[in-house]
């Protein structure tokens, strides 16, 4: 029962996230695949981006959800692309991803 408890978690968080996750991305590209696992706190997405032949896939490793100033973050603590050029570039120019979240999200994850 606990396991189909957290694959209905999940399920609904990727569904969430999928709806959600366009507003950040969609002049750059589109999410073609997204799923998590709450327990070991990871997400996989593929994206089609704008300019690329090939998709991108994203594996983070590592998030957590934070509130500050009664506001919900999603922060990204680990992450590897398909594309080590992508990889550098965001360690280098972002390296503490955080994203604004609907409280919803930080509710069911």
């Amino acid at each position: 029962m606990r396991l189909f408890n957290r694959f209905i978690k999940d399920s609904l968080l990727s569904k969430i996230l999928k709806i959600i996750l366009p507003r950040f991305i969609s002049d750059f590209g589109k999410v073609s695949n997204l799923s998590i696992d709450t327990n070991s706190k990871s997400i996989y997405l593929t994206l089609k981006l704008v300019g690329e032949s090939e998709p991108v896939t994203i594996n983070i490793s590592r998030y957590e959800f934070i509130q500050r100033d009664g506001q919900d973050y999603l922060i990204i603590r680990e992450f590897s692309t398909s594309k080590s050029w992508l990889d550098i570039a965001v360690k280098k120019y972002a390296p503490n991803l955080q994203f604004k979240i609907p409280s919803i999200i930080k509710k069911v994850g």
